[in-house]
């Protein structure tokens, strides 16, 4: 029964890969008139609703079976993983890792790590996306997605990386005119840097981080980008609440300098996404490594 219905499913999902009932034939190896029987045979399944809408040149998935579309994607794929842990078990990384981590702390903290994982595995390959946007890893256009405070998605495992003090900062240069602020609500009489402006319900975008501020502290300047406040604060501009990966070697060698220590902040956590039957995978499980180690 089941295998019927994979059958006929894998054919479905072929015949929207290549686009044609008669390319769909010839990549499963059997007739094009078995490929319209099969998908006949779902259409009937399904309470007789069409499958595809079709073109001239073009066959499209109807709306009323995107969904069940993208679940049986997913349940082939993960055949094809449990498939794979027989043959990977033993074998090193190789092909293509795909990940996508924020600019500001790839270039911090993740980008040498993970590009030391292609000197290790020489067969393997990577590709980095440095950004923030959302990514659904069930569109299997990465691999791995590394993120602060990431969104829970169906079938995703999410693996604690880490965690990253955020403090407030400034550089001795600037305040050698000023006095540096020990309190929040000293605060008001510097140049603060955020990452948006205050709303009007009484909180603050600093840093990246949402604060809930009674002391009606706006921003001189703000920024949409974590590393370029970063800058700024090192240019001597003002004032701002930055992540221990950007600061902590220059708090080390006395460039940048602490103040407010009467306002506790949560640690940033770091996390890293990835689809659940891709767990046992060698990319996968080399990477998560590397990554655990780099934020250690």
């Amino acid at each position: 029964m089941y295998a019927d219905r994979l059958l006929l499913a894998e054919t479905l999902i072929m015949v929207l890969e290549t686009g044609s009932f008669t390319l769909a034939a010839e990549k499963l190896g059997i007739s094009q008139s078995t490929v319209s029987r099969r998908i006949a045979a779902l259409e009937v399944k399904l309470g007789g609703k069409p499958l595809f809408h079709r073109g001239t040149r073009t066959i499209n998935p109807s709306e009323n079976v995107r969904s069940y579309i993208k679940d049986i994607q997913d349940v082939l794929a993960r055949l094809d993983a449990a498939d794979a842990k027989i043959h990977q078990q033993d074998r090193e990384p190789t092909g293509i890792l795909r990940v996508s981590i924020p600019p500001s702390l790839g270039r911090a903290k993740l980008l040498h790590p993970l590009a030391n994982l292609n000197r290790a595995y020489p067969k393997l390959r990577i590709r980095i996306d440095l950004s923030e946007h959302y990514i659904d890893l069930r569109e299997r256009a990465f691999d791995l997605v590394v993120r602060i405070k990431p969104t829970a998605q169906t079938g995703v495992d999410q693996i604690k990386l880490g965690e990253s003090n955020m403090r407030f900062v400034g550089t001795p240069s600037y305040f050698k005119t000023r006095t540096r602020p020990g309190k929040l609500s000293e605060l008001k009489n510097h140049a603060i840097i955020g990452r948006n402006a205050q709303d009007e319900d009484g909180t603050l975008s600093i840093g990246g981080k949402r604060l809930n501020i009674a002391h009606n502290l706006r921003p001189a300047i703000s920024a949409s980008d974590i590393t370029a406040i970063y800058e700024l604060v090192r240019a001597d501009h003002g004032i701002s609440l930055l992540p221990d990966y950007l600061i902590i070697d220059d708090l080390a060698a006395g460039l940048l300098v602490r103040c407010v220590s009467d306002f506790a902040v949560p640690p940033l956590e770091i996390f890293a996404l990835h689809l659940r039957d891709q767990r046992n995978t060698p990319n996968i499980k080399a990477a998560l490594e590397t990554l655990s180690q780099a934020m250690a």
